[in-house]
């Protein structure tokens, strides 16, 4: 099985063969790479009773979901939402405020959120964060 790992790189230069090649990849972070594997972390749920009818606040504008207790940690740099239909997002980190990271969707506003993960570090789940859908439409 091959594994992959990716990594910021700015620029690089490879000899093979006494050729040289010099490579400018436009890869941001690890987060943002599709089907070259996960980043590093544990994969985390979104909390149950916080996607029930009445477990979150009600915005008809868009969907919010916030992973907490963060302070000294990195926010992923994005979830993943699943809504009726199978319809599935990834939803990117749209802030960072007192240690809460922030994701915002106007993404399938006339759907229910059925789940929603992200990948995190494995420590964090000791210190009694949360991921929750904050607010949507009802």
């Amino acid at each position: 099985m091959k594994k992959f790992v990716a990594v910021k790189v700015l620029s690089a230069a490879i000899a093979v063969g006494g050729v040289g090649l010099a490579l400018t990849p436009s890869v941001a972070s690890a987060a943002e790479i599709v089907g070259g594997g996960a980043p590093a972390g544990t994969v985390i749920d979104v909390k149950q009773a916080s996607i029930t009818p009445g477990g979150y606040s009600c915005d008809s504008s868009q969907w919010g979901f916030i992973i907490n207790q963060l302070k000294g940690y990195t926010a992923p740099s994005y979830i993943t939402v699943t809504w009726d239909y199978s319809n599935t997002a990834t939803v990117p980190l749209t802030k960072v405020t007192g240690g809460a990271a922030h994701y915002d969707t106007t993404l399938y506003l006339n759907e229910m959120v059925t789940s929603a993960t992200a990948v995190i570090a494995p420590a964090w789940t000791s210190r009694n964060g949360q991921f929750v859908l904050s607010h949507g439409p009802c």
